[in-house]
């Protein structure tokens, strides 16, 4: 299992030894409701100082490594946001919509995020909950 600690980044403490807080109150996309890859990396350089490049390099890295995680078929863990694991998904028969011909699924790996009490319960403050 991968245990990643997102606590608060105070004075760019980071070089030093700190760790990384990319879930500021408040932060949402840049365009709105929906928040790519490029918002959070501009989100990001903007919060430490780095630049954009080296802040796109980190975030790549980051998300290249939970995946080959997964594929590696290890449990991601980021304490106060959530968990990463994959889930197998059990041989099947379904039907065609169209044709409502049988159709045998074959069994598959999914991946799987469950998110930690800490950030359902930020979800519902939020709605006033």
């Amino acid at each position: 299992m991968i245990n990643i600690s997102l606590n608060c980044l105070k004075n760019n403490n980071v070089a030093n030894g700190g760790t990384w807080d990319i879930s500021a109150p408040g932060v949402t996309g840049l365009k709105g409701e929906l928040m790519t890859k490029a918002e959070l990396v501009e989100i990001i350089s903007d919060e430490t100082g780095i630049n954009k490049k080296d802040t796109g390099v980190i975030v790549n890295l980051i998300m290249e490594n939970i995946g080959q995680a997964l594929v590696d078929g290890d449990k991601v863990e980021l304490r106060g946001f959530g968990s990463f694991k994959v889930k197998t998904r059990q041989a099947r028969k379904a039907r065609n919509p169209r044709t409502g011909a049988d159709v045998q699924v074959e069994a598959k790996r999914v991946p799987f995020f469950k998110a930690s009490n800490e950030l359902k319960g930020r979800l519902n403050e939020k709605d006033g909950k």
